[in-house]
């Protein structure tokens, strides 16, 4: 239920049980009235309410508060806050929990106070969000009757219960209790080691490199729809491999994650750019021999593109991989778990045409993809070949923001 699915399908997921919650539900009916600027319902409700919804727990268990944040930087008084805590308290006064109100431009007032440690002023309530965990990375508001999801991090970890660290701001000691009590409350829960390399972007409080970046994720995919029409060999490949037939289809990898650094940086949409990454999934037909009649018929519509598109058989990735890296993988189950497992966050992408609608798969969200951040994915890359890869691209695209190993 929301696990592996492009983002529009995860989003549209999201709005229904929240929306079917008796007090999400009445906050985004009324979601007008609220008047904060720059504001979102977010951080540890939205976990709580969609793990109850994939527990079958009774809708509101464990949930204690409500988080709504905002940005005001005009107003860094308490006396300004509280106020806010009033207006939204009187609005929803027939909701039994609690509304949290958090000015987010001044967080770091008080910060160091409660954890023990100073932090940067945010530049705005994105910025705020970016520095929490993955699964509570996740805003969501209504405007004007259009409901917007911001979630940097993609909202796969919060569908497939997955605490991952985040090392920006909490502490390891604050990770693990956490982590323990939410084990408790909802076993299904997975956990993640920490690593205190898994740390947000560099450039969380600097000024975004896109408009795309800190953006909802509705706009992401706009954006990046637009930016695959400035690349004429995405362009192509892309209407004409939904002509032929390929099952569970995807463009992805580095070919997307390219066009945007290229665009970005002011180069040639197609600048150092050595092929496309065609995958598929068949696993009907694990044999070599289907795999390349495949590859011949791309080859053959794709001819006259001066760099090859490189296709491959996700279903049968685990028959040679470790002959090619040194180590054995699991078989994978779909296209889209075989992109959870590509190198790094950003070339985590997939785009496919399905029932002429441009689709988007994002594990890890778009957020890194237009931050120009390459953040390691460590289920199967190797220390050796992300370094390899990274110091590349980062001769081909300075601006890149690369992160530790």
């Amino acid at each position: 239920m929301g696990k592996n699915r492009d983002i529009k399908t995860q989003m549209n997921r999201l709005q229904h049980i929240l929306e079917a919650h008796p007090y999400l539900g009445a906050i985004l009916t009324r979601a007008d009235d609220i008047c904060l600027p720059n504001w979102y319902i977010a951080a540890g409700c939205i976990p709580t309410i969609v793990w109850n919804a994939l527990s079958g727990y009774e809708k509101s268990k464990h949930l204690n508060d409500i988080d709504l944040v905002y940005y005001d930087p005009d107003d860094l008084s308490r006396t300004g806050e509280e106020k806010c805590q009033h207006h939204v308290a009187a609005l929803y006064s027939d909701i039994p929990v609690r509304i949290e109100i958090i000015n987010q431009a001044r967080v770091h007032l008080w910060y160091e106070q409660h954890f023990e440690r100073s932090i940067a002023p945010c530049h705005s309530a994105e910025a705020g969000i970016n520095t929490w965990l993955s699964v509570t990375a996740v805003g969501v508001r209504k405007q004007q009757g259009q409901f917007q999801v911001y979630a940097p991090y993609g909202l796969n970890d919060l569908f497939t219960m997955t605490v991952r660290p985040n090392a920006l701001l909490i502490t390891e000691e604050h990770y693990r209790k956490k982590c323990t009590q939410w084990s408790r409350q909802w076993p299904g829960v997975t956990v993640l080691p920490w690593q205190k390399q898994n740390t947000v972007s560099v450039a969380a409080n600097g000024e975004p490199t896109t408009t795309a970046w800190n953006t909802d994720m509705a706009t992401q995919i706009s954006t990046l729809e637009a930016i695959r029409h400035r690349n004429p060999l995405l362009h192509q490949v892309l209407e004409q491999t939904n002509k032929l037939l390929l099952p569970e289809w995807y463009l992805g990898g580095g070919c997307l994650a390219q066009t945007v650094w290229n665009l970005l940086s002011g180069f040639d949409p197609t600048a150092h750019i050595t092929d496309l990454d065609l995958a598929y999934y068949d696993p009907h037909d694990l044999s070599y021999d289907r795999e390349n009649w495949h590859i011949q018929q791309v080859c053959k519509a794709f001819q006259h593109l001066p760099i090859p598109v490189d296709v491959k058989n996700q279903a049968r990735v685990h028959l040679w991989y470790e002959q090619h890296f040194g180590h054995p993988i699991q078989a994978y189950g779909s296209t889209e778990e075989a992109i959870n497992h590509w190198p790094t966050t950003s070339t985590c992408v997939g785009v496919t045409i399905h029932d002429a609608q441009f689709s988007v798969y994002a594990p890890y969200g778009l957020n890194d993809l237009f931050g120009m951040i390459v953040r390691p994915n460590k289920r199967q890359i190797t220390e050796e070949i992300y370094c390899k890869k990274t110091a590349r691209w980062k001769r081909c695209w300075p601006g890149l923001h690369i992160m530790p190993w």
